[in-house]
């Protein structure tokens, strides 16, 4: 019996088989692959009328089986990686949800400023060309200032 095929290679034939290669997918599972791969797999390989749609379906199928199967190893390569991948995208639609945030909030402060600044050019404009006010009179009309040797009285 041959070695057993990991998810990894069934993944890379798959990647094969998208692109339309069929022969070299099958290269992936080694000299005694008729014996190691499902019958649905071999079903899809014989099967030339689905072309790599059936192939890539019938891989898909094998490797979902085979993650299933496998047991939960956190320090294995593919894990590390889809931790890795998965913490990224999360990590990317954090910034995604801040830069919209910080759009949000700049878009608010710039309109609070925006009309802050009408609002005082307003009541410059208004100060500016309003009547100035009179100063209250100083003498009443008819009073006449005496002057005194030495200053006023």
């Amino acid at each position: 019996m041959a070695d057993p095929i990991t998810r990894e290679q069934v993944v890379r034939a798959i990647k094969a088989a998208e692109h339309g290669y069929m022969d070299p997918w099958i290269s992936y599972f080694g000299a005694d692959w008729r014996g190691v791969v499902p019958r649905y797999v071999l079903a899809a390989y014989g099967d030339d009328s689905g072309g790599w749609e059936t192939a890539a379906a019938a891989l898909t199928r094998w490797r979902d089986e085979l993650a299933a199967a496998e047991p939960i190893d956190d320090t294995a390569p593919e894990r590390l990686r889809e931790r890795r991948e998965r913490a990224d995208a999360a990590q990317a639609a954090r910034m995604q949800r801040d830069a919209a945030d910080y759009a949000a909030a700049l878009s608010a402060e710039e309109e609070r400023r925006g009309a802050q600044l009408l609002a005082d050019e307003e009541a410059r404009a208004e100060a500016f060309h309003a009547e100035p006010e009179r100063p209250a009179p100083r003498f009443k009309v008819g009073d006449c200032p005496r002057f005194k040797k030495g200053g006023a009285s």
